[in-house]
Parts: structure tokens; sequence; C-alpha cells
């Protein structure tokens, strides 16, 4: 199963170089995506060219993605906590501030206790987690 591992902020596909041999073992294909503007010098791209950027990568990946049919929020979602709690990221879930999140049957929580930044303080576990989540 391909899996699309997005660092944003600041970084680019390199932050994943630890959970891509693990996802590989364990299976997977991860794609690793630099997004425009986010590590590779480029000043003038836009959050359009960012949401380009990762569609083309889902729009390249074995796994058929359709987002407007409302059969989505049966799809089991797991959300990885590295530096929040699952208790916290369950209230602000209810508090109507993630309202996909809010929409979906079922949500998995998983604590991770790995900072902001799991890729590279626990990337090993990071993908186990991802793997575990696909299913396949």
């Amino acid at each position: 199963m391909d899996i699309v591992l997005i660092a944003g902020m600041w970084l680019d596909a390199t932050a994943w170089e630890d959970v891509v041999p693990e996802l590989e073992r364990l299976g997977h294909r991860p794609v690793a995506v630099t997004l425009p503007g986010q590590g590779d010098g480029d000043t003038t791209a836009t959050y359009a060219d960012q949401v380009a950027a990762v569609t083309a990568a889902v729009d390249a990946a074995d796994g058929v993605v359709h987002l407007s049919d409302d059969r989505r929020y049966h799809v089991p979602l797991t959300m990885v906590c590295p530096e929040f709690t699952p208790d916290q990221a369950k209230e602000w879930v209810e508090a109507g501030e993630i309202p996909e999140l809010a929409k979906a049957r079922r949500v998995d929580y998983v604590d991770i206790d790995a900072g902001h930044w799991p890729m590279y303080t626990k990337p090993v576990e990071l993908a186990r987690i991802l793997a575990d989540c696909t299913g396949a």
C-alpha cells in the first residue's frame, strides 16, 4: 500500500528518511513529498502549489481516494498524537475545532509521546503506527 508522507513547515522529504525504510520493511510503498516552498528554496510557491503537489502524489498512488463522498466518514481514522495527548485531541474534536474528525464514525487515537517531529525522535515507532493504521 502507498503511504503519502508530508512533513510540511520548513521540512522537505528527507524528514522521513528514517521512517521510509521501516515502512518498506513492513511491505508498504512510502512516498515522501517535499511541498513547494517548504525546504526547496522556492519563495514564490503558493498554497495552491502545495495542494497540487499533494494531489499529484495521491493521484500517482495505487489506493483510489475520493473525498467528496459522505461515505468517507465511515473509513476508520487514526489520529497520531506526538505532542499532545489523545484526551486533548478528543476535547478539540468535541469542541468542534476539527470538524472533519467530528464527522468520522471511528477515530482511533495513538499516543506516541515523541514531541513535535516524531519522524526524527521515534521513526521506527511512527512507521509501525502508520503501517498498522492502513489495515493492509
